[in-house]
């Protein structure tokens, strides 16, 4: 049986984690349309874990859109937060976002809501959280 100060220490301590997760996606969604407007990987880099297949794969999205000259406008709507699930060193995250996209040239933005399930990595190096991999499901 776990004694009550035990108790109330994992208790703060999920708590800790929790918040600096909601920050990290926070701040990565509010980068995100910095990153979209300037077609640069750089404002999302802080908030990826290197070499990892997704921050490859947004990376090769943006040069790809660069190549085209493609630049969107993105405007976050919507943005609320779910469940949060916390294994040693790996979480996971979900949370519902609405997007208002806008192709260059585009006479309208398009809106669109998405679930996404954020896996992070908790970096001891840096002393929080970075993302892994996302996975959208279109609503």
């Amino acid at each position: 049986m776990l004694h009550v100060t035990s108790r109330l220490r994992l208790v703060v301590t999920a708590q800790y984690y929790n918040l600096g997760l909601r920050y990290i996606l926070r701040r990565y969604s509010a980068v995100e349309i910095e990153a979209v407007a300037s077609l640069r990987i750089d404002p999302l880099t802080p908030y990826l874990a290197p070499d990892n297949p997704f921050a490859t794969r947004r990376a090769a999205e943006l040069a790809e859109r660069q190549r085209q000259r493609a630049p969107h406008r993105s405007i976050l709507v919507r943005w609320g937060i779910g469940v949060i699930t916390v294994s040693g060193d790996t979480a996971t995250a979900v949370t519902q976002e609405t997007w208002s996209n806008q192709e260059a040239g585009a006479v309208a933005a398009e809106q669109a809501t998405v679930r996404v399930t954020y896996t992070l990595r908790w970096d001891a190096r840096t002393g929080r959280w970075l993302i892994v991999d996302t996975n959208q499901m279109p609503l």
